[in-house]
């Protein structure tokens, strides 16, 4: 790209990224996947045993089918290209949720879908993460940001302004739905 950016904003650092980029120092804490079903879990699923459920994934995201494979807890965690779904946007995975598609959906608790509808099923303890730290900005290896930008963040921590960004996020930009994991 000619070296005409530094970096973007809202990547998961993850071990596989670090041989061609760096990273900050992350401004949210670790997602934890958990799958996502309709809301009361009307077809009995058993987070802890994939057996011969079909399994749907956000394409281009850090918790996908090797993520799930990752899971110590989760029996069966090895899936068959014939039990993977991969959608490009959560409306069509969660349509795949309602016409029976798919049984569940892998995703960070991060995402935002409405909670009439639908639920993350398991406990934090139930899953582990898919990355090595929480969100921060992605560099160029050779990028001098991360110099200027781990001090001013460990200033705006450290003086409130950064607790304030994130208790008001969820109210100017979601409706309340969206849960931030703020590093306070």
């Amino acid at each position: 790209m000619g070296g005409w950016y530094d970096g973007c904003t809202g990547w998961s650092i993850q071990a596989r990224r670090t041989n061609s980029v760096k990273f900050t120092a992350p401004f949210t804490r670790n997602g934890i996947p958990k799958f996502i079903v309709k809301k009361g879990n009307p077809r009995n699923f058993d987070n802890k045993n994939m057996q011969g459920k079909i399994i749907g994934f956000l394409a281009g995201w850090v918790s996908d089918e090797h993520c799930l494979s990752k899971q110590t807890k989760i029996q069966n965690s090895d899936l068959t290209l014939d039990k993977m779904k991969h959608y490009e946007q959560l409306v069509q995975a969660l349509a795949a949720i309602e016409n029976g598609e798919i049984d569940a959906l892998f995703h960070t608790n991060d995402v935002v879908f409405d909670r009439s509808m639908y639920e993350y099923i398991g406990s934090d303890s139930d899953y582990s993460p898919c990355n090595e730290a929480g969100l921060a900005l992605m560099l160029r290896k050779d990028s001098l940001v991360a110099l200027w930008w781990n001090p001013a963040f460990d200033n705006i921590k450290e003086n409130g302004v950064y607790r304030q960004i994130c208790e008001n996020a969820p109210k100017k930009h979601s409706n309340n739905e969206l849960r931030i994991d703020c590093l306070l």
